[in-house]
């Protein structure tokens, strides 16, 4: 287990123009707490396993303990955002401040 934090990338996703359904997504809450309490549940795992299968055998089983005890400690949470609240990424706050005093004069 490493000390530094996730990198997260999002390759491909875009936006429709035409926003007629949520946008849902799944994420994970992590934070010291979890990462140390992952720790101790990883480091009670028996590992001798991974030297008695073929290395195909032995990654997917590694994998599949640590997405085990990952679902444990931070399950994952679905986000929806309802398409009115779905904006263009060049719909900054300030123009949307703007907008909104425009439309009271």
């Amino acid at each position: 287990m490493s000390d530094h934090f996730p990198i997260f990338t999002c390759v491909g996703n875009t936006i429709n123009s035409v926003n007629d359904s949520p946008l849902s997504f799944k994420y994970r809450k992590f934070g010291e707490p979890v990462y140390n309490q992952l720790r101790g549940m990883l480091a009670e795992v028996n590992w001798d396993f991974i030297e008695t299968l073929d290395i195909n055998d032995a990654c997917k089983k590694f994998i599949s303990v640590i997405n085990e005890y990952v679902d444990l400690v931070a399950p994952a949470k679905t986000v929806t955002i309802p398409p009115h609240k779905i904006k263009e990424p060049w719909y900054t706050r300030g123009l949307l401040k703007s907008r909104n005093t425009l439309d009271k004069l």
